[in-house]
């Protein structure tokens, strides 16, 4: 295999080529977006504008403003990561009609670090006494399109990767496409707001890979999942208006084919728009039922012309080892401009 979801995994030179088959690469397993990591790693139907669009292109559509997100995993088995993405959004349209377009756009940058790898061959399988510093990393580009009327919204996003990994033996490379789709409708109570939201995604549609003089399909994921927001009647605050608390929950479904399919529930609880407490849970259809829960926290504000917040979240699989420490911790600042 090119490269699975554990990173001590080492490399097997086989005598004869097979036929294709999938394989999982690690960085593109490892979920991005903090927010989302404290919600259990759902987002398939955000329409928050802190959305992002690993889980499904389409959230892009609701940035609202020039943004910079810097972020930093530090994950299971000595694996760093990090996620720099750039977004923009535009609004367009009548608000008398109530009738708006709104189009997103982001690139990203993601890379991923290991420590080196043991090089090993099925004639030599307790190593060649070589080591590999293996290098992954995908360049991501996503255009999102919104159409809101009245109190209904649906949204359409693409994402294009461009997948690079240099392995024991070579490097190689592959052109992905993500895709989805997103709908909401709104209901005003009393002043108080209620949003429920249905998203669906497919991601990581490959081209094929070639390594090692074998070709390899990259496994793809398919995800579907709902969600509702509700946010309390606005109320002014350090000179702006703002809801005096919200509360999201989502529910996914990620469907990885023969890679632990897995369920995720997600919780955020906002306060004055500054302040965000999170938690999340998955459970996963495989024998061993294993199950992950994450927490996380996230402040800032919005100030108008620009805004600047910082995420942080923690990830703990519930997996019985003592000798492997699987648990992530992820934080990320994001800083933000209008024109």
């Amino acid at each position: 295999m090119i490269a699975t979801t554990s990173a001590t995994t080492a490399f097997a030179t086989e005598p004869f080529a097979g036929p294709p088959y999938d394989t999982a690469i690690i960085i593109l397993d490892l979920e991005v977006g903090v927010r989302n990591l404290g919600m259990g790693a759902t987002g398939v139907s955000s329409t928050s504008r802190l959305g992002s669009a690993y889980y499904n292109p389409a959230t892009i559509a609701w940035a609202d403003a020039a943004t910079l997100s810097l972020g930093y995993l530090d994950g299971p088995i000595d694996i760093e990561m990090t996620d720099t993405r750039a977004a923009y959004g535009f609004l367009g349209g009548d608000d008398a009609s109530k009738n708006v377009w709104r189009l997103g756009a982001e690139i990203g940058f993601t890379t991923l670090g290991v420590d080196p790898i043991v090089v090993r061959t099925i004639f030599l399988p307790e190593g060649t006494g070589e080591t590999f510093d293996p290098d992954y990393n995908y360049l991501t580009s996503t255009l999102a399109l919104a159409w809101e009327h009245g109190n209904e919204a649906i949204a359409a996003g693409v994402s294009g990767k461009y997948l690079h990994l240099n392995r024991p033996g070579g490097t190689a490379d592959s052109w992905l496409l993500d895709f989805g789709l997103i709908a909401s409708w709104k209901y005003m109570l009393s002043g108080s707001m209620l949003r429920p939201r249905a998203g669906f995604s497919m991601t990581n549609l490959d081209t094929g890979l070639e390594y090692d003089s074998r070709e390899y399909r990259i496994a793809g994921q398919t995800r579907y999942g709902g969600g509702v927001d509700f946010v309390a009647p606005p109320m002014t605050t350090w000179g702006r208006s703002v809801a005096a608390a919200s509360v999201a929950f989502d529910v996914d479904y990620v469907d990885r084919g023969r890679y632990n399919s897995y369920w995720a529930l997600g919780w955020e609880i906002s306060v004055l728009e500054f302040f965000q407490a999170r938690a999340g849970y998955q459970w996963f259809d495989s024998p061993s039922s294993s199950t992950n829960l994450s927490l996380g926290v996230g402040i800032g504000w919005d100030f108008g012309h620009w805004m600047t917040r910082i995420d942080y979240a923690h990830f703990t699989p519930n997996i019985n080892s003592d000798s492997l420490e699987l648990d992530r911790d992820t934080v990320s600042a994001t800083f933000g401009a209008r024109f």
